[in-house]
């Protein structure tokens, strides 16, 4: 959930599985060992 905002470089990753009909999403992100993500929710307030 969320996208990585403080990496040099990120990247998904696709396997194909023709096989079984199915596909695999891999994030990959430089550097690896930080990974923040905006949590919006703690920003804004749910509309009724």
């Amino acid at each position: 959930e969320g996208v990585p905002t403080f990496h040099k470089n990120y990247s998904y990753i696709l396997h194909l599985d023709l096989t079984f009909n199915r596909v695999t999403r891999r994030l990959q992100c430089l550097p690896e060992s930080a990974f923040y993500t905006f949590e919006y929710r703690e920003w804004f307030r749910e509309l009724e």
